[in-house]
């Protein structure tokens, strides 16, 4: 008869500087060594460079005047994902398993695919 634990305990060890992050797109693909590479990033349009203000015969600040240019968008990578083959399969099947969980929750078909995702 085997010693081998019937069951496993994984403790979580979590760092105080986590934060939650928005996801608004991944880039990647298969890298050098055979891994399927993530980089997960958040969209927000760029701060201008500078902006003026009118200021009123009073001396206060009026409205602010923005100098045109093109809309630029940047993308923030908060990090890096590396999976084997084996680890990618895993990730997918669970993702998949919580999209459901997810359609379910919101009363979806399994084949509904949103022109904007709802809120």
């Amino acid at each position: 008869m085997s010693n081998a634990p019937h069951k496993i305990r994984f403790t979580y060890v979590v760092p105080r500087e986590l934060k939650p992050m928005e996801v608004h797109g991944v880039w990647g693909g298969v890298n050098d060594h055979g891994e399927l590479e993530a980089n997960v990033y958040t969209e927000f349009e760029a701060l201008p460079r500078e902006t003026e203000q009118i200021i009123a015969a009073d001396g206060s600040l009026d409205h602010e005047v923005i100098p045109d240019g093109p809309t630029e968008i940047k993308r923030y990578v908060h990090g890096q994902l590396l999976f084997s083959y084996a680890s990618a399969k895993s990730f997918h099947e669970w993702l998949g398993m919580q999209i459901s969980s997810l359609e379910e929750s919101m009363n979806l078909p399994g084949d509904y695919i949103p022109d904007e995702i709802p809120q």
